[in-house]
This record gives C-alpha cells, structure tokens and sequence, in this order.
C-alpha cells in the first residue's frame, strides 16, 4: 500500500515529506490532552503549595502570640473574673453596690418566685425525680 503510487493521499504524504513538512492529518488530540492533565497536575501543585505555606504561616503566628501569652487578655479576664465575684461599693451615697453574679442569680430567682407566691427558689437543681 505504500508502494502504490496512484493512492494521492500517500502522494500528497510523500510529496510533503520531500519538501520537509510535517504531514497535515495529523490528530493533535493526544498532544493537547497530554498538555491538558500536564496542566491540571501544575494547578493542583501550586495550591498545595500555597496552602502548606499558609498553614506554616498560621502555626508561627501561633507560636509568637503563644510565647507572649496574651497579657492583655489575661488581664482583661482577672479584672472579669474579679467584678464578676466580688462584693464592691459602686457608687456609697446612691446605695449602688455590686455583688457576685452567683448571688445577684439567686436572688432574681428568689425575688419572681415572691412575686408569683410560689415559694423558695434556691440554686439546686435537680435533674431526676426523687425516689421514695
């Protein structure tokens, strides 16, 4: 079959090889899917790049702020901490005092148990029925 000279499509084939140019059926669908997977397997690197980059960058702003300790949350949260269970003169000549919120609870509780003449309230709780 390639000795016949009367195929002209072989004719053409060969006349294009003699002149050095590369044959013009040629199927480039294997050569762009080849670029096509080369190019998804270069997109999918680079985000994983960049994502393991930016893990890194989250883990050593942990580790600074984690060697700092927070010192002004610390102290945020023991000035919290301190108002929220203490007993404090907010304003002597209004009467305007603060207790601990434990206590300001019960007493809410204690006070709309009146005002519905229920009776006592206390701050125990109890999850199942008594057994007898």
């Amino acid at each position: 079959m390639a000795d016949n000279p009367t195929d002209p499509a072989l004719a053409n084939v060969a006349q294009q090889a003699e002149m050095a140019v590369e044959p013009e059926n040629m199927n480039v669908t294997p050569i762009l899917m080849v670029i096509g997977v080369m190019l998804v397997f270069v997109i999918a690197a680079v985000s994983m790049t960049m994502a393991l980059v930016d893990v890194e960058h989250q883990e050593r702003i942990l580790a600074s702020t984690m060697e700092s300790g927070y010192p002004e949350l610390q102290a945020v949260r023991a000035i919290a901490a301190e108002a929220l269970t203490q007993y404090d003169v907010v304003e002597g000549d209004t009467n305007v005092y603060r207790i601990p919120i434990d206590r300001a609870m019960l007493l809410l509780v204690n006070d709309a148990a009146d005002t519905y003449d229920t009776g006592e309230f206390t701050d125990q709780v109890t999850l199942l029925p008594q057994r007898q």
